[in-house]
């Protein structure tokens, strides 16, 4: 298996997520919802409000229209992925890990996903923090929900930025990891604000949404992308 997806001539390997029911659970119930508790915290309003009254009304265009979202997977309004494998086309040589990842990938295998977070910067994007069950190269896997004149990697960005300095949300990252690897119960909800300030976020209103770890999980289909 592991031979045969390296002589095949991708992109990168993904766990996909398409159709009008996947469409309503990741926007109309997890999306909606995260949303809903972030603005009843913070009283946020604005643009934040428009979207929440958009995907209450499920007036999808209007998303795109009014308030100049995205869809990631080339617009497409019920298609999202999480990348599970990106080829390093610079390079013939693969890491063990990246041996690891192709030799447990199988074509249209369904493989679940938890979704433990939303993350959203208003008028920026919205990503969903996940832990997969399978091995994935990013150290932060995620599913890009929109985008605002941003592409679809800012996600990286943004988790990388969040979750690796301590001024942020980095103590959550470790407490959620920690649940997660420990299979604890007492993995409650919370929601937090930060605003980040480096080269690529100036002064930007970060907004995070934890959820009960077994609160929303995903299945999804592993795909080669070419």
């Amino acid at each position: 298996m592991m031979s045969n997806i390296i002589n095949e001539k991708f992109n990168y390997l993904s766990i996909d997520f398409q159709g009008k029911e996947v469409q309503e659970i990741i926007l109309n119930k997890i999306t909606l919802e995260a949303l809903k508790k972030i603005n009843n915290t913070f009283n946020l309003k604005g643009t934040t409000q428009e979207l929440i009254d958009l995907l209450t009304e499920n007036n999808i265009e209007k998303i795109q229209t009014d308030l100049g979202y995205k869809f990631p997977h080339k617009n497409e309004k019920d298609h999202w992925h999480l990348t599970v494998y990106f080829k390093n086309k610079k390079s013939p040589f693969l890491s063990q890990e990246a041996i690891n990842i192709l030799e447990g990938f199988q074509k249209n295998q369904i493989v679940s996903v938890n979704i433990l977070a939303l993350i959203y910067i208003p008028d920026k994007i919205l990503t969903f923090f996940c832990k997969p069950d399978c091995m994935i190269s990013n150290k932060y896997g995620h599913i890009t929900i929109l985008i605002k004149d941003v592409n679809a990697v800012f996600s990286n960005v943004v988790l990388e930025t969040i979750f690796e300095n301590d001024q942020y949300f980095k103590k959550d990252y470790d407490h959620m990891i920690s649940l997660e690897n420990n299979d604890c119960s007492n993995n409650i909800e919370f929601i937090k604000h930060c605003v980040i300030n480096n080269f690529e976020l100036n002064e930007e209103d970060c907004f995070i949404c934890k959820f009960d770890r077994d609160l929303y999980k995903l299945e999804g289909k592993m795909k080669l992308n070419f």
